[in-house]
């Protein structure tokens, strides 16, 4: 929590407390509101009652407006009443749950981790450009323009969009009053801050950005309030921050204004940025444009720099690696200070342009792709992605086909058709039964993900959003259902890597040397193995993916494509389903909901993450590793993924060592890898962290696209980290 002194000493919300606010007040205008109104003006209605009501706050040590907060005198009994009605919500919803009738949907999340989507929320990354450019007065003018000729159904989204942009404006006004108010009794610096917020808050982000300090006030304020329009602040990323501020950057220091002064309102922009909503808020720096010129610019530098100072894990610094990338640019990235903290992470410009023309992108258009999020290829502002639009688990579907249709350690909540037979007569007719099933569970999956995408989008729509993503207002619609130029459903496919190398020791074992029957194998997984040490020493020592050997990598090259092929099958005119490995950490629960698997992993233990490979499973180095991960054809997974490395960052001192990283790096993306992540911190120091965590507060460690303080990483996250990051993966 921030401590505020200003006059009347104000103290700022914690994030927590901001996200219980803004529940109990959303739940209080849901109480009010009872007439019925067409959903678009209610949605705007109600977040443009949020912004008024939530409590406002200033830290003129800082000076840059958007945290929340009361007055310290009353803030105690306004935190305790809040907590009262916050837990009075909790109780009614949950009593609500416990009525819901129990569908076989979630009965699937619950036994096999697997689920569908409902849109999704937040996750994206808006027209900032156009924010900064035009103001939010300049959108509200297009509104105006197309309502003057719009049919009834979509001038009523229209209004709602106007509403809410105007709930914006007013609320920056809010800050504006407040500002004003609390510089009188001041003197000295502060005073000259808060003034300054007042006047920038009187302007934008209703009017155009003219100089770059209105412009940052200006992001970052519709930053915020995208995150109370989705009552989520999950993963809102701000696009090419260099690009689109360069002009105004460049603009004030022609004007005479100081670098320095310059670095210091980035620095407060920054921080503000970490302090509110995750830690997946990214920022693109870098790449080429559409002539094939490095983007790589003076700004870029200076993000660079800030971040390097404040050693912030978040925002997300994604630098856009291409095959002339500068040698500079490699030695401002590849330092000490920034890979300790998980800093930044790399994207193959080349590969992720070949991956979105393999998802129909038109090659003009793919220079203005942009990070989004851990991991997300997409074409913001064009764009709304759900970035967990389906969750698959590939193991169950190698369980049911070994297993007689059914799961190893719980009941499978859907009759699929696929004939499971009682006897393989060749691995390539279990290959093909697993496949046949694993498509069938796809398509459960999208077919609700469409239903649930579909009613959410007509119920619960955002018209705030949808007037900062391109061709919403245009087509007078919500960004589910259709007013996007793209809308983007990622499918993460998780265990799919545990699977490839299941197969592959269940062809050597079973079909190729005869050594067991598929019945003794599926029979040891259903037991955990106790009492087949057989059977796992056999499995143990079958090669496996993840060490640039032909045939593990080959299996999952196959596995992989055909997933990738169910996945695509289901793009139609609104909706691209999208095939990716991204798993976060989410392959730790995942792997406490999934049985033994022949890949000689136990019940319970995570799954494999990203596109890299299981514990103890890499045994050759990080370059056979990023060999087998090349060797699946990434770009047929354009939803995005991760390959994640770790590394001693005291190495890096070494310029032989930043140089043989910068050829890893290049190597994998002139292969055709997307995406590449590095840890800088040792096993032997997340082990003394986590036994001695008091020591260890400030020690950030890259989780799967973000960063987070290890000690707050719950024990199993903590021990599965320690384990990869012996294998140095």
């Amino acid at each position: 929590m921030v401590t505020i002194a200003v006059g009347p000493q104000v103290r700022s919300l914690s994030n927590d407390q901001v996200w219980q606010q803004v529940r109990v007040l959303c739940q209080q205008f849901d109480q009010r509101i009872e007439t019925e109104l067409p959903a678009p003006i209610r949605a705007a209605l109600r977040f443009e009652s949020l912004l008024h009501e939530m409590p406002i706050a200033v830290d003129p040590g800082k000076a840059i407006a958007g945290d929340f907060g009361w007055i310290d005198d009353e803030f105690d009994a306004r935190a305790n009443a809040l907590e009262a009605e916050y837990r009075a919500l909790l109780e009614a919803d949950s009593t609500s749950a416990a009525n819901r009738p129990v569908s076989a949907f979630d009965l699937l999340g619950q036994r096999c981790g697997m689920s569908p989507s409902d849109g999704g929320s937040a996750h994206t990354t808006v027209d900032y450009e156009r924010v900064v450019n035009e103001g939010l007065n300049g959108i509200i003018l297009q509104i105006e323009y197309e309502a003057a000729h719009a049919s009834a159904e979509k001038a009523e989204y229209l209004a709602g969009m106007k509403i809410a942009l105007h709930a914006v404006i007013h609320w920056s006004g809010r800050y504006a009053e407040w500002a004003s108010k609390h510089a009188a009794d001041l003197g000295g610096d502060d005073s000259k801050r808060l003034r300054r917020v007042a006047n920038t808050c009187r302007c934008h982000p209703g009017q155009p950005a003219r100089t770059f300090w209105q412009a940052l006030q200006s992001v970052r304020l519709v930053h915020v309030a995208i995150g109370l329009s989705e009552i989520s602040a999950a993963s809102l990323s701000l696009g090419r921050l260099d690009q689109y501020l360069l002009p105004l950057y460049l603009q004030d220091l022609h004007r005479g204004t100081e670098e320095q002064e310059i670095e210091s309102d980035l620095t407060d922009f920054l921080t503000a940025l970490n302090r509110f909503g995750d830690a997946a808020c990214n920022i693109n720096i870098g790449g080429l444009d559409a002539h094939g010129a490095d983007q790589f610019n003076p700004l870029s530098r200076l993000i660079l720099k800030v971040v390097r100072r404040l050693q912030l894990g978040s925002p997300i610094v994604a630098i856009r690696v291409h095959q002339d990338t500068p040698d500079d640019v490699f030695e401002a990235a590849l330092c000490p200070e920034l890979l300790r903290i998980g800093q930044p992470t790399f994207y193959g410009e080349e590969p992720c342009r070949a991956a979105l023309r393999e998802r129909g992108i038109p090659e003009a258009q793919t220079h203005r792709w942009v990070a989004n999020s851990c991991m997300g290829i997409m074409m913001a502002p064009n764009e709304w992605s759900d970035m967990w639009g389906s969750t698959v688990n590939v193991l169950t579907a190698l369980e049911l086909a070994i297993n007689h249709g059914k799961a190893f350690h719980c009941e499978f909540p859907f009759d699929l058709s696929t004939t499971v037979p009682a006897q393989y007569a060749t691995f390539e007719q279990l290959f093909e039964t697993t496949c046949s099933l694993l498509d069938e569970i796809v398509e459960l999956l999208l077919g609700e993900t469409l239903r649930r995408t579909s009613q959410r989008g007509t119920t619960h729509p955002n018209p705030f959003v949808s007037s900062l993503l391109g061709d919403c207002i245009e087509r007078g619609k919500d960004r589910l259902l259709g007013g996007c130029r793209y809308n983007t459903v990622i499918v993460e496919a998780f265990g799919l890597i545990n699977t490839s190398d299941a197969l592959h020791a269940i062809r050597r074992l079973v079909f190729e040397d005869s050594l067991f029957t598929l019945d003794q194998l599926a029979d040891a997984a259903r037991q955990d193995f106790e009492g087949h040490v057989d059977v796992l020493g056999a499995i143990r020592l079958q090669p496996k993916f993840g060490n640039d050997l032909l045939g593990p990598d080959t299996m999952a090259r196959n596995i992989a494509g055909r997933f990738a092929s169910m996945v695509r099958r289901h793009t139609q005119s609104i909706y691209t389903y999208a095939p990716s490995f991204h798993t976060l950490n989410v392959h730790i629960p995942m792997g406490r909901l999934t049985a033994a698997s022949l890949d000689g992993r136990h019940a319970g233990e995570p799954l494999a993450k990203n596109v890299g490979v299981g514990i103890n499973r890499s045994r050759q180095g990080p370059t056979a590793l990023i060999c087998s991960a090349a060797a699946i054809s990434q770009r047929e997974f354009f939803g995005g993924q991760a390959l994640d490395l770790s590394v001693d960052a005291a190495l890096f001192a070494c310029g032989d060592t930043r140089k043989k990283v910068r050829a890893l790096i290049q190597a994998y993306f002139q292969s055709g890898g997307l995406q590449i992540q590095l840890n800088g911190v040792t096993a032997e120091v997340l082990e003394d962290a986590r036994h001695n965590p008091d020591e260890h507060g400030d020690l950030l460690v890259r989780i799967g696209g973000f960063s987070m303080p290890f000690v707050r990483l719950s024990s199993d996250t903590q021990e599965e980290m320690i384990r990869r990051f012996r294998d140095g993966v």
